[in-house]
């Protein structure tokens, strides 16, 4: 096989029908009236690709397509550089619209006009789905005219028409852009251009339904793997579509439970029970089985039933009643006995219910007589589609210079032409940036993002919108759409100036300046804050914020300052040492000892009972203190305006620490022998509302006799000490740059117990690796599939001891504890299977 071969000449289309399980692909010419299919190839999928009619893995549906692709162009010789596809329906939406315009007197009515007036009933379709789903962008993947009218008379067509009012009634399909953008991508990785997208159904239909037999009100499903889906017809146009997601898989697996074969295997078993002849097979276990067609066909019954069943409901539904025949089509509609089931459930009479081959248009030539089953179909559809669009010479325009097809023939918007050219929704509407919502200081607090920029769209030179319709040629200009910045913050934003700095209060060193909290925890000034994040900000500058947070009073005796007396609104330095006589003995209060400390020289002290967590408002609580001594004080909020009680300071803990808590003192235990404790007055009512439960003081526990030795801390812990519990798994940023505005840094200072509200989910486990589960009790490694294929329930029957000569009615099969669980579901590490 060359490497190259030469590029395709005009007139051959090339095709691939992109389905649950296969890709089919087809290459033929447009002769004489009729379509000649010239080479075909089929490649089935070897892992779940698809889903229900939708692509799943891009990069793996491109392969598959790639070696169809191969082997066509093998055949003939030739190398494909456009391909025409079609979307299956699970994701399908549709709208019906009209749209009326007003004629000049005389004049005739041109196909431009025609393609004017479809064009707005199409935006007028778009509008309706719009407002019924404004979140979801849609592409408009075609549509088909139910009446023309001119003057208010009914008219097949109204091309070289005279007349004052021209009205036409049409039926939109949209997808959303996501079902467009993942064929797209998976056919150019292929090297591949769109020249035509069209529905399944509207494929099927074209190469089943000839237009005159569109008269009649027919149904047509086309039953896959994944999605059955169905297009009607009356009075001549396609009437209406709808989709179901029971299909020709359910059926499958029922001879999968009923003889523990493979999804291949199980496969061949239905087509083969069609034949009527005895069906030899060997199961997952090794053991070869013969059984009787009719017992093949009984295991079906119920799942034929089912299927039968939905697809009557969705005609029904979708018709308002029973079609006067129904055509099938695909692989699924093989299945024995579907037929007369179907017929049976719309009370139709056997003969209005067939399977229906290429060969009912009468427009298809195959050269390859295999191709006229219901499978083939679809496939072939679409490319009399394709050919249809060839005709009438494709479309093209230009977006910022690169010309770009357009894969319809019929209107097409602005936005479905930017779309298609690689252009995203964000690129054309943007979006504001997200907003930032936190409690500062015990309110609620809301930063908005900044707005969006709009794209700037032009159109043959002229200011344009996106519902404009575009034509073969138009040269279209966009500036795409700015989304706004998302909203951040970080402490220093509030804190007016402030900085951290350390002093000294009778021998103790503690912080001072800007005090800041997150969650309960000491923050530095850089740290981020974050959605739902608590923040507490004290700005202690003053020598009397300073005693006010330590719940000290002067009582009138001198506060000096590095040996100076110095008056309350002095303002306080980095390093200075703070002096207050009436309470030397006494040390400040947790609230602001410094963080996680290196060593602590105290005397020991009778153990008592921890402190439990005291809430404060929505505030993560602080970490639960280890020890404790006597009367412990209750930390309370603080601001450097209030001065709080001696008993109960508000402001949460500013240590936090993986080791060992600094101790907690009181003024009691602290002062001087022979000195009187200052009287503990109530709590002041303008604080903020909290729950202090009372702490159990033992009554033989003593104050010391003299004032302990100061306590030796640094004024500032390691980074990598300090937790922070309303933060888990994001820690404290080292400082950086100004302007600094990122995610949290790495996991480094806080426990990574959870993941913080911004941090991305884990990725899911590559297919490369192997999967432990409990399999019956007992835990089971499956090593990785050669061709990396994931493990589906099925394929743990071999490693079950089952001996089917033995068995005595089904299967007992659960996973995780469900009893129903799909034969084809894929397994993951951590499941618990039971199969017995």
């Amino acid at each position: 096989m060359p490497d190259t071969y030469p590029p395709a000449g005009d007139g051959l289309i090339f095709v691939l029908d992109i389905g649950t399980r296969s890709v089919v692909g087809i290459a033929g010419r447009q002769q004489g009236g009729l379509f000649h299919v010239a080479a075909s190839a089929m490649q089935p999928h070897q892992r779940r690709a698809m889903i229900d009619g939708q692509i799943e893995d891009i990069e793996e549906v491109a392969r598959v397509a790639g070696l169809v692709k191969d082997a066509i162009e093998q055949q003939l010789g030739v190398s494909f550089q456009h391909v025409s596809v079609a979307a299956a329906g699970r994701a399908l939406k549709t709208t019906r619209a009209s749209a009326s315009v007003k004629l000049p007197v005389g004049v005739a009515i041109t196909a431009q006009d025609i393609f004017r007036l479809e064009n707005s009933a199409v935006n007028a379709a778009r509008q309706l789905l719009d407002a019924e789903r404004p979140e979801v962008p849609y592409y408009c993947v075609g549509h088909s005219v139910v009446r023309y009218q001119l003057d208010g008379y009914p008219f097949a067509t109204i091309l070289d028409h005279r007349g004052g009012l021209a009205e036409v009634e049409i039926i939109a399909t949209f997808l959303p852009t996501e079902v467009v953008s993942s064929l797209r991508r998976s056919m150019e990785l292929l090297g591949l251009e769109i020249d035509t997208l069209t529905m399944e159904p509207i494929a099927a239909m074209r190469a089943v339904i000839p237009q005159d037999l569109r008269l009649l009100n027919l149904a047509l499903a086309d039953i896959g793997a994944g999605t059955s889906d169905i297009a009607l017809s009356c009075d001549g146009t396609v009437s209406g579509f709808t989709m179901a997601t029971v299909a020709g898989d359910e059926v499958t697996e029922a001879i999968i439970k009923q003889y523990l074969v493979s999804f291949g295997e199980a496969e061949q078993i239905k087509l083969a029970a069609g034949e009527g002849a005895p069906i030899t097979f060997t199961d997952i276990l090794g053991f070869e089985h013969t059984v009787e067609a009719d017992d093949v066909v009984a295991t079906l019954q119920p799942a034929a039933e089912t299927l039968a069943h939905v697809i009557a409901d969705k005609i029904r539904e979708a018709n308002g009643g029973p079609p006067a025949a129904v055509f099938l089509v695909g692989g699924g509609s093989k299945t024995p006995g579907l037929a007369s089931l179907l017929a049976d459930m719309l009370a139709l009479g056997p003969q209005r219910v067939a399977l229906a081959g290429t060969q009912f248009s009468g427009k298809v030539l195959n050269e390859d007589a295999g191709l006229d089953g219901p499978e083939y179909a679809t496939p072939v559809g679409i490319a009399l589609v394709a050919a249809d669009n060839a005709e009438n010479e494709g479309a093209a325009v230009t977006i910022n210079g690169k010309r770009v097809r357009l894969f319809t023939q019929q209107s097409c918007s602005m936005m479905d032409a930017l779309l298609f050219g690689g252009y995203s929704y964000s690129d054309l509407m943007g979006r504001n940036g997200r907003s930032l919502t936190f409690t500062l200081n015990g309110a609620r607090t809301v930063l908005r993002g900044e707005p969006y920029t709009a794209a700037q769209l032009s159109l043959n030179g002229l200011a344009a919108s996106l519902n404009l319709p575009v034509e073969n040629g138009d040269a279209i200009e966009i500036i795409p759409a700015t989304s706004g910045a998302d909203a951040t913050a970080q402490v220093s934003d509030y804190a007016d100036g402030a900085a951290p700095i350390a002093v000294t209060l009778n021998g103790t060193p503690l912080a001072a300046g800007l005090v800041a909290l997150i969650n309960g925890a000491l923050v530095p000034a850089d740290t981020p804050i974050f959605d739902d994040d608590i923040v507490d900000i004290h700005l202690l500058r003053t020598v009397a914020d300073l005693l006010a947070a330590a719940g000290l009073a002067a009582d009138g005796a001198p506060v000096t300052v590095n040996g100076v007396l110095a008056m309350p609104g002095h303002l306080l330095n980095d390093g200075d040492t703070v002096l207050c006589p009436a309470n030397a003995g006494a040390a400040p209060p947790a609230a602001i000892q410094p963080a996680a400390p290196e060593t602590v020289t105290a005397p020991e002290a009778p153990s008592a009972p921890p402190a439990p967590a005291i809430p404060q408002g929505n505030a993560t609580p602080a970490p639960e203190e280890t020890t404790a001594p006597p009367a412990a004080t209750k930390p309370q909020s603080i601001t450097p305006t209030e001065v709080p009680s001696s008993e109960a300071p508000t402001l949460a803990p500013l240590y936090t620490s993986d080791t060992t808590a600094p101790q907690t003192t009181t003024a009691e235990t602290m002062a001087p022998a022979g000195h009187t404790p200052l009287p503990q007055p109530e709590p002041s009512a303008a604080g903020p509302e909290m729950v202090q439960p009372d702490i159990p003081q033992p009554a033989s526990e003593q104050a010391p006799a003299e004032a302990p030795a100061p306590v030796t801390q640094p004024l500032h812990a390691p980074l990598g000490q300090a937790e922070n519990p309303g933060r888990t798994g994001v820690p404290a940023p080292t400082p950086p740059p100004a302007a600094f505005k990122a995610p949290p840094p790495p996991d480094a200072l806080w426990a990574p117990t959870a993941p913080s509200p911004t941090e991305a989910p884990p990725p899911p486990m590559p297919r490369t690796q192997s999967l432990r589960i409990d399999l019956n009790g007992k835990t089971v490694v499956l090593p990785p599939k050669p061709d990396g294929a994931p493990y589906q329930l099925f394929d743990l029957f071999a490693l079950v001891d089952i001996d089917p000569a033995q068995q005595q009615g089904m299967v007992e099969v659960s996973v995780n504890g469900n009893p129903d669980a799909s034969y084809l579901s894929e397994i993951s590490s951590g499941d618990r299977v039971h199969i017995g």
